[in-house]
Parts: C-alpha cells; structure tokens; sequence
C-alpha cells in the first residue's frame, strides 16, 4: 500500500514539474497561438491592391505606423530587429485578407518589444483592422471603408483619416492602474 501512495505520489509530482518548467505559452494572446499557423510566413510582404481588400493586424506590442502608398501597392515590413526568424512578422493572404502577426505561432521567449517597429503602406480602400496589447499606432493620410484599433494600453495619432462608411472604431482597455498611460490624439478628415 505504501509503495502504491509513493508511486502516486511521485507521478503527480512528475507531472507538476513537467507542467511548470520550460515555455509557457498564453493562449490568450493571439501572437502565440493563431489558426492556419502553417501557411504564415516569415517575413515583409508586398501585392496589388487587387490581391487585397482587407488587413488584419495582431502586433502584440511595440510601434505601427501605417501610411497612404499612391502606387497601388500593399506593402508591410518591419524594420529589422535583429532578432531570430521566428521573432519576426509573418503574414498569411488569405484570399482577399492579409493577416500579419507577431511573430512565429507557439514562439517561446523574450522579444525586445521596443524592438518591434511595423511599417505598413496602403492605397485607398483597404479595410484596417489593428489588434494588440501595448501598442504605439501613428496613422498617416488613409482613406480606408473601415478602420478598427483594439488594444489594452497604448496611443493613437492619426494625421488625417477619412472612413468612407463612417466604420471609425478605437477601444483602449486599461486593466489595472500599473499599466502604460494611456493616450489618444486622432484627427478625422470629414
């Protein structure tokens, strides 16, 4: 009887130290776990505006900054942060949607969020959509359907934006008092 009680005891032990050691990934986060993972790749990316009507952002933490491109072009790029492949963007056109993430999906560990510049240029008529945690957004002349910010904490500056449909939405959740100051300074074009 006292080596079954050992046994079990050794196991749920086991199991424990197993549980807590290494990588422990947030599955909240969207940087860390996305769908379709194996089709994103590493990377900048550049298409026709035909290739793309809509971008989805999820940029953890650090600095966007999207801006008007005249020539027709998507582009996104990050400016080079000198870390490992995985620690850099990677984005995914799924159809007509361009999504850019973080980093590699399942990374484990640290990326120097300061770091973490994203440069993004689009023409007229490309859907926004911006989700993070700690975010500094700067947003050029953009004349975009629909512009969508989601973030924790983070500022805002918008230069001159005009939503054709009217679709302006900015949510910034602060969760606790520690948190980043929060700041918003945007300028609609109407």
């Amino acid at each position: 009887v006292m080596k079954t009680v050992y046994r079990i005891f050794i196991v749920i032990i086991l199991c424990m130290v197993l549980s807590w050691g290494g990588c422990k990934p947030n599955k909240e986060r969207s940087f860390r776990f996305y769908e379709d993972a194996e089709l994103y790749v590493p990377g900048d990316f550049t298409a026709d505006v035909d290739e793309v009507k809509r971008i989805e952002i999820d940029w953890y933490a650090g600095v966007v900054e999207v801006e008007k491109n005249p020539l027709g072009k998507v582009s996104v790029f990050e400016e080079e942060n000198g870390g490992l492949e995985e620690e850099r963007l990677y984005t995914y056109l799924d159809e007509s949607i361009l999504r850019v993430k973080y980093c590699r999906a399942g990374f484990c560990g640290k990326i120097d969020e300061s770091q973490k510049n994203l440069q993004v240029s689009l023409p007229e008529g490309v859907e926004i959509e911006i989700n993070g945690v700690k975010l500094s957004v700067y947003l050029g002349v953009l004349d975009t359907p629909s512009l969508t910010i989601k973030m924790e904490n983070g500022y805002v500056e918008g230069e001159r934006i005009l939503c054709q449909r009217a679709e302006m939405k900015i949510q910034i959740r602060q969760q606790t008092s520690r948190n980043y100051l929060l700041q918003m300074k945007l300028f609609p074009d109407v």
